[in-house]
């Protein structure tokens, strides 16, 4: 009996804090919407760039831009790249920026690894943001892509978000948890500033600070079908590309893997075959960095990242071997 009492006690307990997050969530307000970042906008528009790099990490720690121009100038090269960001944002890049900005450059160039021009999103919880900070108002295209590929617990979540908004909660409580450890990791940094403190944890647990394999993609071994590469948004980049004449390259990168001497899996390998044949019959190339015997294991720094320190020689040698993604005519 004693234990019986006990457990409804916890039981009771378990209730009551269900209910006040629930009471809380509906009690907080909507959370505002990141806005839109133009700044990518307005350097298409004031540098009118002939070759466009799109993608996530795997470019911005591969290419030192302000070295990339000086190389090729006069001509133009611009860098859009968003840090865990997969397909889902690098259409949205090419549509509400490239597109938008009214200039039509000879190439757009999106480098990926192993899966991910089919994977849609990152399910690291921040796709929201980014996709905020990449689209202008709405998009139909991406409305429409994302949910036909939602699962089931993007399904339960839509169903319980009436009753338990919790993303409300979370944006209404993140800035005063954000202060609170602030002031607990003061010890962990230097600086005399909050703002700076906060880069410099950020920097001290970011992902080049995380284990080499923080950014992984999917499985190399998961099931290709063919049913992927038409329900991805491969074929809206291509059309919207092939709509206002921009050449695409679709470059595989090398990772540490690679360098290493570690082959494709089987699975991985067969989705490659399959990809280059999609994009084959699409008309659009596709570039295989993988065989770049010059990359080295010695330039990476964390994951499939190439260390600061080798950035510029990296530029230089990729556009060494590379000419032609950076010249016209098509």
């Amino acid at each position: 009996m004693a234990r019986l009492r006990e457990l409804g006690v916890v039981a009771a307990c378990g209730v009551l804090a269900l209910a006040l997050v629930v009471l809380l969530a509906q009690a907080a307000p909507e959370p505002a919407r990141l806005p839109f970042d133009a700044r990518p906008l307005s350097r298409m528009q004031a540098d009118r760039p002939s070759v466009v790099l799109i993608g996530n990490s795997m470019v911005y720690t591969r290419f030192d831009s302000k070295l990339l121009n000086k190389i090729l100038h006069p001509t133009h090269a611009e860098v859009i790249a968003m840090g865990g960001s997969k397909s889902a944002v690098w259409y949205a890049q090419l549509k509400h920026t490239v597109v938008a900005s009214g200039v039509r450059p000879l190439r757009v160039v999106f480098f990926f690894r192993d899966r991910e021009l089919t994977q849609l999103v990152n399910n690291d919880g921040g796709e929201t943001q980014r996709l905020e900070r990449a689209v202008r108002g709405t998009d139909a295209v991406i409305e429409r892509r994302l949910s036909a590929r939602a699962g089931t617990s993007f399904d339960l979540r839509g169903m319980f978000a009436p009753v338990m908004p919790v993303e409300r909660l979370r944006a209404a409580w993140w800035e005063r948890v954000d202060r609170l450890a602030m002031r607990f990791s003061a010890a962990l940094v230097d600086g005399p500033r909050e703002a700076s403190r906060k880069e410099a944890i950020n920097r001290l647990f970011g992902v080049d600070a995380l284990r080499q394999d923080a950014e992984r993609a999917t499985p190399a071994d998961q099931p290709t079908r063919a049913k992927d590469f038409e329900s991805s948004f491969l074929p809206d980049i291509i059309a919207l590309a092939r709509q206002h004449d921009i050449s695409l390259t679709f470059a595989r990168i090398r990772g540490r893997g690679h360098a290493k001497g570690i082959p494709d899996s089987r699975g991985g390998a067969r989705y490659q075959q399959r990809l280059r044949a999609y994009l084959k019959k699409q008309g659009v190339k596709y570039l295989d960095l993988t065989k770049n015997e010059w990359e080295s294991e010695n330039l990476y720094a964390s994951g499939d990242h190439i260390a600061k320190r080798h950035r510029a020689d990296y530029t230089r040698r990729f556009v060494r071997e590379y000419p032609e993604l950076f010249r016209g005519p098509r």
